[in-house]
């Protein structure tokens, strides 16, 4: 159901540009329906990936989740590009939305089993045991912290500066189609962190591709604060992609296995507040430090601080890097 509102949205946002109705309020109002809309369909899909594999594949079966999101990246920026370039951005939108149409047919032809629940445990009592678990699991609370961190530091920080790089510092202008390579190079990066997410799963050594992806992404980012050429810009987004999704997709794993049984869906929904709901308050803060002092010293500062984080981690919680 949230993928047909994730399409209404596309549409109607289609319509408005279409139709030279389009105001600010309305992409804030977008913005924070599919925020909305994200938060409820992020923890039901991860979720759905431990159903469907079962355990002993669970780390497997979020690797190939992120093959096919990142096979999409790799794919949906240069279609996205030609489509901007040649029509405009409100047919980005409306294919955006006809895109939908095949996840709703993949989504109507999954039979997962069906779930027991308690029916004695209201909506606050569960919450309240979910939020009480992360508090008393030390070593969740550490995974979950450094993926906060990661959104706050890093994650959010690149993915909104990029229009303003590619501007200032590699000259493109507004139909580009080298824009699109850009986010294509996040999505290659991103196919090798597949195969990372795999080795390092089958070899019990989870823990240390988390902490070591996560500093790899904070170096990404000072290495792109550099760049002053597209191929350059290239290498340094496939390198942001090998990282992030090195550390993110581990992490995911590790929270999900790190929960009791009954708390699963619980953790999961807190990995993804940590990763998507702590990214409106990165971007605001990049959006400052880009506008005060440039965007090189936003993109480097956020790599600076994520990889800072990373060097106390590996000292003050050591064991965090040994998790299987």
């Amino acid at each position: 159901m949230n993928e047909l509102f994730f399409a209404v949205s596309a549409f109607a946002l289609f319509s408005l540009i279409v139709t030279e109705r389009i105001a600010l309020w309305h992409l804030v109002a977008a913005s924070v329906l599919n925020g909305v809309l994200f938060s409820v369909d992020g923890p039901a899909r991860q979720a759905m990936v431990r159903e469907l594999v079962g355990e002993r594949d669970l780390a497997t079966g979020v690797a190939l989740q992120s093959a096919a999101f990142n096979i999409a990246r790799v794919i949906g920026p240069l279609v996205g590009g030609v489509i901007y370039a040649s029509l405009g951005p409100a047919w980005c939108f409306f294919t955006n939305g006809a895109s939908f149409a095949a996840i709703l047919i993949a989504l109507a032809l999954v039979r997962p089993a069906a779930q027991v629940q308690s029916q004695d445990e209201t909506f606050w009592a569960s919450f309240r045991q979910g939020i009480a678990q992360v508090r008393t699991n030390a070593r969740m609370r550490a995974v979950v912290a450094l993926t906060a961190a990661t959104s706050l530091c890093a994650f959010s920080v690149y993915g909104t500066l990029m229009p303003a790089l590619a501007k200032d510092r590699l000259g493109m202008h507004d139909r580009d189609t080298g824009y699109g390579l850009l986010f294509a190079a996040v999505g290659l990066g991103s196919l090798v962190a597949v195969w990372l997410v795999d080795r390092f799963a089958n070899e019990g050594r989870r823990g240390r591709l988390m902490v070591y992806g996560a500093g790899a992404f904070g170096l990404s980012l000072i290495v792109l604060s550099t760049v002053q050429s597209v191929a350059a810009a290239m290498v340094a987004l496939a390198m942001v992609g090998l990282a992030s999704v090195s550390q993110l997709a581990t992490a995911n794993t590790l929270t999900q296995t790190l929960a009791p049984e009954a708390l699963r869906g619980r953790a999961v929904a807190t990995h993804m507040f940590a990763l998507g709901g702590l990214q409106p308050l990165g971007a605001f803060l990049a959006g400052i430090v880009a506008q005060s002092w440039g965007v090189p010293v936003a993109l480097a500062g956020g790599g600076a601080c994520l990889l800072l984080i990373c060097v106390l981690v590996v000292l003050l919680r050591p064991d965090l890097a040994r998790l299987e």
